[in-house]
């Protein structure tokens, strides 16, 4: 449907090129950043583990570590980050949150009209879900 329109955009050479960006941070900077958000997503997620003690003291000082690396990151966002970036970053989280909630929740009232709470029937009996996806 919009093959012409794609071979009009390929021609215009200045949507390819790299003009006039200039690097808000540098590579180490960024890299720090991500690894931040990445150790904030583990540390977050720490599952109780008892058969190595190694992960039972992780799990013991995960609320800990996520609590540290949360500073780290604000203050990292404070400095590292002008504030028309950040106004920007939570206008975006925004709209994607505008976009995505409704269909969350719209796909969990019907997935609890449709297959029921555990242990009530609904609308799809129990023994068809079952038989097509497993007991558990």
């Amino acid at each position: 449907i919009f093959h012409e329109d794609e071979k009009e955009r390929i021609k215009d050479k200045s949507l390819f090129t790299e003009s006039n960006v200039k690097e808000e941070r540098s590579l180490w900077q960024t890299v720090f950043y991500f690894a931040i958000l990445v150790g904030i997503l583990v540390f977050a997620n720490w599952g109780k583990d008892e058969s190595i003690r190694i992960w039972q003291a992780i799990y013991s000082f995960k609320w800990f570590m996520t609590g540290i690396l949360l500073i780290i990151l604000s203050w990292m966002l404070i400095k590292w980050f002008n504030k028309e970036e950040r106004i920007q970053w939570v206008s975006s989280s925004w709209g994607f949150a505008e976009q995505i909630l409704p269909l969350l929740l719209g796909g969990v009232l019907v997935a609890g009209f449709l297959l029921g709470r555990p242990g009530s029937e609904a609308l799809i009996p129990k023994i068809w879900i079952e038989n097509l996806v497993g007991g558990n």
